[in-house]
């Protein structure tokens, strides 16, 4: 779990996918890790939900073929949050030839998380995709369509409008 410009980012997918690669890069653009592997969830008294990482392994963060390595002492304390509101899952998944994904953002999906519907997005890895440019840009997306400027809600009205337009001209 990271945290983006106050967008708490619960990522999931199969063991090997990317995640905590996905999160140490995060990191290194000035983002904060609340989470790698073991994620609490739970439902605050106002109704958020929040996650936060396992007291043991706070901190740590698991790259394979390079270990354990401590984000606090080799990024400084402002690269950990010990908690932080889950408003955004992101689902990490293979890409499969011949699947359809969602590439217009049209289609609101969601997530429950104790009750509560929270965003989602199912995102296909393939080789050569920067798979963390891809969460940050997702965050700051959710931001943006949090504060009343959803782009695919855009060129949906712009394409009904034109189309419309087309019509009163026949």
């Amino acid at each position: 779990m990271i945290e983006i410009q106050g967008i708490g980012v619960l990522i999931l997918g199969e063991s090997g996918i990317g995640k905590s690669e996905c999160a140490l890069d995060l990191v290194m653009r000035g983002y904060r890790l609340i989470a790698d592997d073991m994620v609490e969830i739970y439902r605050k008294n106002d109704g958020r939900i929040v996650g936060r990482g396992h007291s043991m392994l706070k901190n740590y963060l698991e790259i394979r073929g390079l270990g354990i390595i401590n984000i606090r002492e080799m990024f400084g304390k402002n690269a950990i949050k010990d908690e932080t509101q889950i408003d955004l899952v992101i689902e990490l998944v293979r890409w499969k030839e011949g699947e359809e994904y969602d590439r217009l953002g049209m289609e609101r999906s969601y997530f429950d998380l104790c009750n509560r519907k929270i965003p989602y997005l199912k995102i296909p890895v393939t080789s050569g995709r920067n798979m963390a440019t891809i969460i940050e840009i997702a965050a700051k997306n959710l931001k943006l369509v949090n504060m009343g400027k959803d782009s695919a809600a855009q060129i949906e009205k712009a394409v009904r409008e034109e189309i419309k337009k087309r019509k009163k001209k026949r």
